[in-house]
């Protein structure tokens, strides 16, 4: 069946009108109506192109007349338009940052790109009689964005491989593509989110992502300064009590212009599998029980509270392998310690990924080094965009207390 359903697309796509039959071949692979891993045999469109004996066609023919074929025929078309397909893909579930932050869009060619006006804290002040108020400009107070880099990779095909296995070809590299575009992303991701590539920079001036305390020597995140806020620390969270640290850093966030409270909220938890069994217990426990006695009546009663109720707080923890061994290739630390790092607050308020262009894929014309290592086609998938910090504070690190791996 699927044989014959890629012989219909490709004789479609060689007749008239392609650009239609192109438009409607893309919108049932959007739309589910064709798997492209399970339902297309490329070697269809190779027929169609040079005929039922295209494996010796591909073996004897000019580099010329290869060239020619390959950049009209149904292969080209079918190959580059499965391509874009797979790169519009939904995301690995494994890139858990990549699906959890939302994405923005910016020009590709916009540059210093700049967010005017998004911090700007208003005051009101008191005025004389016929004395005008102070007028606050919206782009007194930006935020900056990141240099985005370009990233890119590439598929060949080669004649030999066309002949002995086009169909197994296609369906185990073109998911390989998306997977390194996708891992790139997710990279970037991840040494942004645990403070390696610091990028928050408001109105001119750049910051680090994470402050420790002037007095704190157990955790990475000190230049010698005291930084604007503190959302570093060390914390084992051995019992619930040891999340008080956690509520006064939260409390203690202030407008940097103003010194007002921001009144941000905590409630997400990102960590490794070992601490995240650890302290769900602590965290997410359906009830808390006290007991205390009920005057007069010589009995004991239990009053029972939600987790909610008991730490003023709700949480939702996600673990995540990967955020561990990027901490102990970043940083230095060992397995066991990077185990114990967690952070805290709202991921969509600290973090977000822009694009300043989509994956998007070309096909290239073969030179005589391709040529010479009997290349038939190339195709190459490229993209831009950065990671960025919208707000620092909105997010707090917590790492081991006692750490030999960092002064």
């Amino acid at each position: 069946m699927s044989y014959q359903l890629t012989q219909k697309i490709a004789k479609a796509l060689k007749g008239r009108h392609t650009d239609a039959v192109e438009s409607e071949f893309e919108g049932m692979l959007a739309d589910g109506t064709i798997n492209w891993r399970k339902d297309l045999k490329i070697h269809a469109a190779l027929e169609q192109d040079f005929g039922m004996s295209y494996r010796d066609k591909l073996q004897s023919i000019s580099d010329d007349a290869m060239e020619a074929i390959i950049t009209s025929g149904t292969f080209h078309k079918m190959v580059s338009t499965v391509i874009r397909h797979v790169l519009n893909e939904t995301p690995k579930e494994a890139y858990k940052l990549s699906a959890a932050v939302n994405s923005e869009t910016v020009g590709e060619c916009d540059g210093p790109i700049q967010d005017d006006g998004i911090f700007t804290d208003f005051q009101a002040h008191e005025v004389c009689e016929l004395e005008a108020p102070p007028l606050y400009g919206v782009a007194s107070d930006f935020l900056r964005h990141p240099t985005g880099k370009d990233a890119g990779l590439g598929i060949a095909f080669t004649r030999d491989a066309l002949c002995k296995d086009p169909s197994g070809m296609i369906q185990r590299l073109i998911p390989k593509l998306r997977d390194a575009l996708d891992e790139y992303r997710e990279n970037k991701l991840i040494d942004t989110f645990i403070g390696y590539l610091p990028t928050f920079n408001r109105s001119g001036t750049s910051y680090n992502t994470y402050y420790g305390a002037d007095n704190t020597v157990t955790t990475p995140f000190l230049d010698g300064t005291n930084g604007p806020w503190i959302n570093a620390a060390c914390n084992d969270f051995l019992c619930s009590s040891d999340l008080d640290v956690v509520k006064e850093l939260g409390w203690n966030m202030r407008d940097m212009f103003h010194g007002r409270e921001l009144n941000l909220e905590f409630d997400e938890v990102w960590t490794s599998k070992q601490k995240a069994d650890h302290i769900r217990p602590l965290l997410l426990a359906s009830a808390v029980e006290c007991d205390t006695p009920c005057a007069g009546e010589g009995q004991t009663c239990k009053y029972i509270m939600t987790a909610e109720v008991a730490n003023g707080m709700t949480f939702s923890v996600t673990p995540y392998t990967r955020l561990i061994d990027r901490i102990v290739l970043r940083y230095g630390v060992t397995q066991a310690e990077a185990q114990e790092w967690w952070w805290i607050g709202r991921v969509n308020d600290f973090l977000t990924w822009a694009w300043q262009r989509q994956p998007s894929v070309t096909r290239c014309p073969l030179g005589p080094m391709e040529c010479q290592k009997r290349i038939a086609a190339i195709y190459t998938s490229n993209t831009k965009g950065y990671a960025f910090i919208k707000n620092p504070q909105a997010g707090i690190m917590l790492m081991p207390c006692g750490s030999a791996s960092f002064p």
